[in-house]
C-alpha cells in the first residue's frame, strides 16, 4: 500500500479517484486474460495463472511509482506548509520555516 498511501495522503484524492478505478480493474482486465494465456495456451498451468496475476500487480505498481516519481515534492511541501499556516498549528510568537530558508548548521 506504499504508493497508494502516498497518493491519498498527499491530497491527490481527485487524481486518485480516476487512477484507482483503472487500477482496481487491472487484475481482472489484465491479470485474468494473461493468466489464461500463460496457464492454458502456453501450458504453464497454475504457474501461468500466477504469472498473469503478478504481471497485473506489477503494472499497478509501475503506474503508482510513475505518479510518485513525477511529483514535484518541493511544491507539495510548500503547499503543506501553507495549509499548516492557514489552518492553524502556529502560535503568534512562533515562525514556521519557509522553503526559501537554507539549512544552516551552527
Amino acid at each position: 500500500m506504499g504508493p497508494l498511501g502516498v497518493a491519498v495522503g498527499g491530497g491527490w484524492q481527485g487524481a486518485w479517484l480516476h487512477t484507482s478505478t483503472c487500477l482496481a480493474a487491472t487484475p481482472v482486465h489484465l491479470g485474468l486474460p494473461l493468466g489464461f494465456i500463460f496457464g492454458y495456451l502456453f501450458r504453464w498451468d497454475v504457474q501461468g495463472i500466477w504469472a498473469g496475476m503478478l504481471s497485473a500487480t506489477a503494472m499497478q505498481t509501475a503506474i503508482l511509482m510513475y505518479m510518485v516519481c513525477k511529483t514535484d515534492w518541493n511544491a507539495e511541501a510548500a503547499q503543506a506548509l501553507e495549509r499548516v499556516r492557514l489552518w492553524g498549528g502556529q502560535h503568534e510568537h512562533e515562525k514556521l520555516p519557509t522553503s526559501e530558508q537554507e539549512d544552516t548548521i551552527s
